[in-house]
C-alpha cells in the first residue's frame, strides 16, 4: 500500500482523467469542435440521417414543386329534400272608396276615364278586389255600361245592361278582382264608360281593396 502511495503523484492523476475522458466522450467533445468547416458532405451522412424536423422553413420551402393543374369537377350530388313550408307571412290592406255619384255623361266606350284610382301601392304582389253601383235612369232605351279594374297589365271587366229598355234594370253592382305583382310603386284604377252618351248614368258606392300577399302561386287560364 505504501508502495502504490509512493507511486501516486499529480501528473499521474492527471494524466488518467485525461483518458478516461477520452474514453468516456472525449471524442464527441473533439468531433464537434474539432471538424474542419464545411468539411462534412453526403459521404460523411448516414442515408436517412437527415429528417424533416431538422430542415429548416426556407429549405423546406424549396422542396415543393409549383401546383399541378386543377383536376376536372365531380358531378353535382342529387338535389336534397324539400324543406318543410314556414309560417305565412303578415299582409297589408290598402283599400279606398268614393260612395259619392260620379256622373258618367261624356264617358263613352271603350272605357278610358278613371273614376276612381288607390295609389301609392309599394312593390310587392297584391289580391285586388273592387265593387261599385252602377245607375241608369232613361225609361226609353237601354244604355250598356261597362267597368275595368286596372293595374299595369293585368284587369278584370264587368258590365250591364242598364235602363228602362228590353232586358235592362235601373241600377246593379259590377263587381272586379285580379292578383297582380308590382315591381316598384303602383296603382289601381277602375275605369268606366257607357253606350249612350248624354243619358242619365252614373256611377257610387266604389270601393277598391289591395290586399299585400307574400307571392302569387300561380295565375293562368284555367279550363
Amino acid at each position: 500500500m505504501d508502495h502504490f502511495q509512493s507511486k501516486l503523484t499529480y501528473a499521474n492523476v492527471m494524466a488518467t482523467i485525461a483518458v478516461f475522458l477520452v474514453l468516456a466522450g472525449g471524442s464527441a467533445f473533439a468531433a464537434t469542435r474539432m471538424l474542419p468547416k464545411n468539411s462534412v458532405g453526403p459521404k460523411q451522412l448516414k442515408k436517412g440521417a437527415v429528417t424533416p424536423s431538422r430542415l429548416s422553413r426556407a429549405s423546406k420551402a424549396k422542396l415543393v414543386g409549383p401546383a399541378g393543374a386543377a383536376g376536372q369537377r365531380g358531378v353535382q350530388g342529387a338535389l336534397g329534400p324539400k324543406g318543410e313550408i314556414g309560417p305565412t307571412g303578415p299582409s297589408t290592406v290598402y283599400a279606398g272608396f268614393h260612395d259619392e255619384f260620379i256622373e258618367m255623361g261624356s264617358y263613352a266606350l271603350p272605357p278610358t276615364h278613371a273614376v276612381a284610382t288607390l295609389g301609392e301601392l309599394p312593390a310587392g304582389s297584391y289580391a285586388i278586389q273592387a265593387k261599385l253601383i252602377a245607375m241608369s235612369y232613361d225609361e226609353k232605351t237601354t244604355d250598356f255600361m261597362e267597368c275595368v279594374l286596372a293595374a299595369e297589365g293585368d284587369f278584370d271587366v264587368d258590365n250591364q245592361y242598364l235602363g228602362d229598355g228590353i232586358g235592362g234594370v235601373f241600377n246593379d253592382t259590377l263587381t272586379m278582382q285580379l292578383v297582380h305583382t308590382f315591381p316598384k310603386t303602383g296603382e289601381v284604377t277602375i275605369k268606366c264608360g257607357h253606350e249612350k252618351v248624354g243619358t242619365l248614368s252614373n256611377v257610387a258606392g266604389i270601393k277598391i281593396t289591395a290586399i299585400k300577399v307574400g307571392s302569387i302561386a300561380s295565375n293562368h287560364f284555367i279550363k
